[in-house]
């Protein structure tokens, strides 16, 4: 999903990689310069350029937390207005909109060009993990810390509050960046973003997940799971904010289960480097939130 999150900048940063007038394509002789072509360079504290990254995912998350609780005021019907933000706003990392923000400005945009689409996107991907906690789901009690939704508001409720996120997403995007940029980059950003949601999204990757517990997946399916359905934080249960392990309960197919932990980390850490090559025909200052949020990915505790 996040792959498909990426292409919904506006403009895109495909397009972009072409044409961007400041990319330069000396960036990637540096890089190699820098860490010797390969993905040992991940363990390095600097990148390019010096750059705090708690800094800037602490004010970029107070600035999509302000956002958010803007963007979905409690209101009548009060009920499902609470359900509404119950989820969304318990979010403590925002891994997603977060990219969003640094990718708009890996492409010469600022963060309120983009918080609407960034504020969207959280939008619709809280909606993919409230229902996959569901009891005909994942049947999972906790999410962020807190009980699931449907524990604290009921399935009715929780699935009308979903519908109600689902909504608003599309509604968000529009009428904050109908003046922001043209209709026809709006559209195209509303469309990624649904298609990236829908039957050949995430939902084509939740009924995958469910159809295979129990079975031996190949490499390639279960990739296509964990490229697709819906993701959130990671780590222990109490970074994370829910119960983990449930997969190996449930017998579900992971990257541990089927070539190992050792392997699984490799296969991460090469996902990254090749993520990080991508970047290398950008400037390297609008680049630095980019390197670091995946270096923080793979090699967080």
């Amino acid at each position: 999903m996040a792959s498909a999150f990426l292409m919904i900048n506006i403009p895109t940063i495909n397009a972009l990689h072409n044409r961007i007038p400041f990319a330069s394509p000396k960036l990637a002789t540096k890089l190699q310069a820098i860490h010797g072509g390969n993905s040992s360079f991940l363990t390095k504290k600097t990148l390019l350029h010096e750059f705090n990254i708690e800094d800037y995912r602490t004010k970029t998350l107070r600035k999509i937390h302000k956002a958010l609780d803007e963007a979905v005021p409690l209101q009548d019907p009060t009920t499902l207005h609470e359900a509404m933000r119950y989820t969304i706003l318990a979010g403590k990392e925002r891994f997603f909109p977060t990219l969003c923000v640094a990718s708009g400005e890996l492409v010469g945009g600022d963060e309120s060009s983009v918080m609407a689409m960034a504020c969207s996107i959280e939008m619709v991907n809280t909606v993919g993990l409230v229902l996959d906690d569901l009891p005909c789901m994942d049947n999972d009690d906790l999410r962020r810390g807190k009980a699931a939704s449907h524990k604290v508001f009921g399935e009715a409720t929780t699935i009308l509050a979903c519908n109600a996120l689902m909504c608003l997403a599309a509604e968000h995007l529009i009428t904050k960046t109908k003046h922001v940029v043209s209709p026809k980059h709006l559209f195209g950003a509303t469309v990624e973003m649904y298609s990236a949601f829908g039957s050949k999204g995430c939902t084509a990757g939740q009924i995958a997940d469910i159809d295979s517990e129990g079975k031996q997946l190949c490499l390639n399916e279960l990739e296509f799971i964990h490229n697709h359905k819906p993701g959130d934080e990671i780590g222990s249960t109490e970074k994370l904010g829910k119960k983990v392990g449930r997969d190996l309960l449930r017998n579900k197919a992971t990257y541990p289960k089927l070539i190992g932990l050792d392997e699984s980390k490799k296969f991460a850490r090469d996902l990254v480097a090749k993520a990080l090559q991508e970047l290398t025909c950008f400037d390297s200052t609008k680049a630095a939130p980019m390197y670091h949020l995946a270096n923080f990915v793979v090699n967080r505790s």
